[in-house]
């Protein structure tokens, strides 16, 4: 009985010959950025940018969710760490309890939250930081 090697030449079904599984665009190790992460990155970016001196080394965090706190009614959806200048952004908070239609509301969304984070974090209001 002979055993019959398996690989590339396997056409399983008539579906024709298998494809690796990552592609290559796509190189092993690295992972496109999904829509909540880049627009987090655009917006720390452009703080960055219009900001300098005051938000130039601005750094980010995207969490799943704020640690539990059953003495506060509402579910954070960021924080700030002020050494070294960080936001938080809590993914699901944001994601749930935005009560967004499309994608480009939960754009917006995301947004806003890092301004009000980063507002909070250099004493501005967030309006402040669009008008640079």
């Amino acid at each position: 009985m002979a055993i019959k090697a398996r690989g590339l030449h396997r056409d399983r079904h008539g579906r024709g010959f298998r494809q690796p599984l990552l592609s290559r665009f796509y190189p092993p190790g690295e992972k496109r950025l999904g829509d909540f992460e880049q627009a987090v990155v655009a917006a720390v970016d452009y703080l960055r940018r219009a900001w300098p001196n005051e938000l130039g080394s601005l750094e980010y965090k995207i969490l799943d969710a704020p640690r539990s706190d059953l003495n506060n009614e509402q579910v954070r959806r960021w924080s700030v760490i002020r050494q070294p200048q960080t936001v938080v952004i809590y993914r699901l908070p944001v994601e749930r309890f935005g009560a967004l239609r499309n994608s480009l509301d939960n754009r917006i969304r995301i947004e806003q939250v890092v301004f009000e984070a980063a507002g909070n974090l250099v004493g501005k209001d967030p309006w402040d930081l669009l008008g640079n």
